[in-house]
């Protein structure tokens, strides 16, 4: 619309939107609505998603729209209905959308593969692939010996045969942090104290760090502060005080980074939450320098 008429149009719309929408046959004559204006520059809030490529083949271009869960939640479907307008909208391409799931033991038996918002006369589908990783036959990710793929062979199809063989690539290739990733995997496949979750902690005696809610899930983690809180009960410390807190970071600190000492600098920490933080932080440090730097940024922020 030419500037003159667009500047026309706007002012004669805004100064009787109701009698203006009666008009146009948008609002029945006579019914009780009440009409306010919405700004106009359409700003969406912000959409989050996992991963997102943008893949150039010979078939063409296309973006491929990744979602990973630990636990199945169930307004999954609808919120890829937003992420692929979103992607569309942005890249002017199409869009494959994969849901992940990491776990069989937390993935109801039926997940939908399509989903439809419709509001009013606006209506966005979408389709996705729903990828189980369990499914997923560990021998052809084994054949290709990229470490970087290995920690993904514990929650696959796997014997303990080919997990052997996942852990020996990645222990000659030196990767300790894979090594910590398949450990804490592992804790999403197996429950605690199973005699395969046990066998391959056996194999590995490393840790890493991992996303917040892959770690919370993991049966591994929680293991691993049961056990440092029960030696703190054992003791007659109270569960939760500061004093068991202080006393478990030392020992988690001492079987983990030795050369960190003591950690004397703990006691002016006051706060239970920050404690809580750090023994966290100790759990799943990848390495000296991350764990001192854990213990000085929880002296500093208290």
């Amino acid at each position: 619309m030419p500037k003159n008429y667009d500047v026309l149009f706007k002012a004669l719309a805004e100064n009787h939107p109701r009698e203006f929408l009666e008009m146009l046959g948008c609002l029945p004559p006579g019914v009780d609505a009440r009409v306010e204006p919405l700004p106009r520059e359409l700003v969406m809030e912000p959409l989050m998603v996992d991963q997102a490529w943008r893949v150039e083949s010979e078939k063409g271009q296309w973006v491929v729209h990744l979602e990973c869960q630990s636990q199945y939640k169930r307004d999954v479907p609808e919120r890829f209905c937003w992420y692929a307008a979103a992607l569309g909208a942005i890249h002017r391409l199409p869009v494959e959308p994969v849901l992940i799931l990491l776990a069989e033991r937390h993935a109801p038996q039926e997940i939908p593969a399509r989903h439809e918002v419709r509001l009013g006369s606006l209506a966005i589908s979408v389709e996705f692939r729903v990828t189980k990783l369990w499914e997923i036959n560990a021998g052809s990710v084994i054949a290709t010996g990229q470490v970087e793929l290995m920690p993904w062979v514990t929650l696959m199809r796997a014997s303990r045969a080919d997990l052997a063989r996942a852990l020996d690539v990645m222990r000659s290739a030196g990767d300790r942090k894979g090594i910590g990733h398949a450990r804490m995997l592992a804790g999403l496949r197996y429950t605690r104290g199973s005699p395969d979750l046990l066998w391959l902690l056996e194999r590995s005696r490393v840790m890493a760090l991992l996303t917040e809610e892959i770690l919370k899930d993991s049966s591994y983690y929680q293991m691993m502060v049961e056990a440092v809180e029960q030696r703190a009960l054992e003791q007659g410390l109270e569960q939760g005080s500061e004093q068991a807190l202080r006393r478990t970071i030392r020992r988690l600190a001492m079987h983990r980074f030795p050369a960190l000492g003591d950690l004397p600098e703990i006691d002016t920490i006051s706060v239970t939450a920050r404690l809580e933080q750090l023994f966290d932080a100790l759990l799943v440090a990848a390495d000296e320098p991350e764990a001192r730097s854990a213990v000085a940024k929880a002296c500093r922020e208290d």
